[in-house]
């Protein structure tokens, strides 16, 4: 247990239940609302891997933590003994915290991963009154292909949830034993708050559900987008990064591509421009696998002028100082091939990149969040290249005109 320096004048009234933290994408989201919030809570969370540490913006945010709690248990995103381990050792932690300082009035969670709204759940229980605010990353149930997430929960798990569900009035579902069911349908029930990122995720979310339970979740839930930092947190540690031509125009992607997140589409166009309009861009790509796309990109014939640079990733306090170097940042949408009605996912890097106030290119799937976004300067439809390379084509030459 790790325990806040600074004078505690009165104990923290708010539990943080988080299964993933710093500097996992959900954790950084979670450890800004805290930031953002500015109020002093307790924090319990499963260790997190050694060499993912981020140290800086960890420091930050532990000025409003007044306990935190590591849970040493195995690290994975489905159902599984670790899940029960964890849960059980943060519940005999949780009672050493209350035994000394007394209940919480709330409790909140945050998932991406589910457990996190299970062990929430679980001191839910043991104390209804406390106030419990849910918050959804993205939808649990369905992934980005729209295809059904299973993890399956044992049958004593599985049977005890619907007990404690039929003793509250509600319908049990005996006949499901899907661990990511139960993620969303437990604190759609239970929860006295629930958080979505934005409108394209809650109705997607809720649409399956009987009206009754719809119209009941939609009352106790608010859109709240991922929290933007304020100006001064970007420049609290410098980045050193000497990559960058003053007399060209540099745009920037922070992230992974993966299926769903490709950079062909932007290298392709960037390929397509009149060479005076190309020698004048460099794009710079942060990447977790950074020897992987080194070696397509040295395949490139465009790449003979380091029009595109490759760099690995920085902790958190750095990336946020980086953003702020460059004259456009690059943000795809998660292309979810016409499996939703609509596309639900909202980056959390776009809070990150309205905070440094440079432009921002949207590469967008239509009706996503991100196209429905006015403070996103420049936008490209994703399915279309042309789109792509002739708003490449007017970046660079917006930021030429200035120079």
């Amino acid at each position: 247990m790790k325990k806040n320096n600074t004078t505690i004048n009165e104990h923290a009234k708010t539990l943080v239940c988080m299964y993933n933290y710093i500097p996992d994408t959900s954790g950084i989201v979670a450890a800004k609302r805290i930031y953002q919030n500015k109020e002093k809570v307790d924090l319990i969370h499963n260790k997190q891997p050694k060499d993912e540490f981020d140290t800086d913006f960890n420091n930050l945010v532990s000025q409003y933590i007044e306990d935190e709690v590591e849970i040493d248990t195995l690290y994975r995103f489905n159902y599984g003994n670790h899940s029960k381990e964890f849960i059980k050792k943060s519940l005999k932690e949780i009672e050493k915290l209350t035994s000394r300082k007394g209940q919480y009035n709330k409790v909140y969670s945050r998932a991406l991963f589910a457990i996190s709204h299970f062990l929430a759940f679980e001191y839910k229980l043991k104390n209804p009154n406390v106030k419990w605010i849910a918050e959804f990353s993205d939808p649990m149930l369905y992934d980005s292909n729209g295809e059904k997430r299973e993890s399956k929960l044992d049958k004593e798990s599985a049977n005890r949830l619907n007990d404690i569900i039929k003793n509250k009035g509600f319908k049990p579902h005996y006949d499901n034993d899907n661990y990511f069911f139960y993620a969303e349908y437990i604190p759609y029930l239970f929860a006295d708050k629930i958080v979505f990122i934005n409108e394209n995720q809650r109705s997607i979310m809720l649409n399956s559900l009987p009206t009754d339970l719809k119209d009941s979740v939609i009352k106790k839930s608010i859109v709240l987008p991922h929290p933007i930092l304020d100006k001064e947190v970007y420049y609290l540690k410098n980045a050193n990064y000497n990559n960058i031509d003053k007399n060209k125009v540099n745009l920037a992607y922070f992230g992974r591509f993966y299926d769903k997140r490709k950079p062909y589409s932007i290298l392709s166009s960037l390929y397509a421009l009149d060479d005076k309009i190309k020698e004048k861009c460099v794009i710079h790509l942060f990447l977790p696998n950074k020897d992987e796309y080194q070696k397509l990109v040295d395949c490139m014939p465009l790449n003979k002028d380091n029009i595109i640079i490759i760099n690995d990733y920085y902790n958190y306090l750095e990336f946020l100082n980086l953003l702020t170097k460059f004259d456009c940042l690059i943000c795809p949408d998660t292309k979810t091939d016409k499996h939703y009605p609509y596309n639900p996912y909202l980056p959390s890097k776009v809070s990150d990149y309205l905070g440094s106030q440079v432009d921002i290119w949207g590469i967008y799937e239509k009706n996503s969040p991100i196209n429905k976004m006015d403070e996103i300067k420049y936008k490209s439809d994703m399915d279309n290249l042309k789109s792509i390379e002739e708003t490449l084509k007017h970046i660079i030459q917006d930021k030429i005109d200035r120079m």
